[in-house]
């Protein structure tokens, strides 16, 4: 018998081997998505971060950062959009980024400077 029709078995083993493909092709998809959403956090993490560091630097003043009110003060402290300054008054940190709060601590060196580490948190 001659006969140039596909059969319905012929048909399903097709149709069987293309999905099996097509979920192949999506799940790397979703893969590859994933990790570049992470970069996109790890970049507005190190602007917001970079940004809260910019302002401390504009406004140090030796003569009072060892007040407890002052932001360069010796501790652990926190920055949200409750406190004095705000993750809003912060446009790497702002609305629509993700950023809930900035937490950092500060520690005096031996020679009279200060360091600081931030961690920057994410909803």
């Amino acid at each position: 018998m001659n006969n140039k029709a596909f059969s319905l078995v012929e048909v399903t083993v097709a149709a069987v081997i293309f999905s099996a493909a097509m979920a192949g092709v999506f799940a790397s998809l979703g893969a590859i998505k994933r990790p570049a959403a992470q970069t996109d956090n790890s970049l507005k993490a190190a602007y917001c971060g970079q940004q809260v560091l910019q302002t401390f630097r504009a406004n140090v003043d030796s003569r009072d950062w060892d007040e407890p009110s002052s932001n360069l003060a010796v501790g652990d402290h926190t920055i949200d959009s409750t406190t004095t300054p705000s993750i809003t008054s912060f446009s790497a940190c702002g609305a629509g980024t993700g950023v809930t709060s900035v937490d950092y601590t500060v520690t005096a060196a031996d020679n009279g400077t200060r360091r600081v580490e931030l961690t920057v948190n994410f909803s």
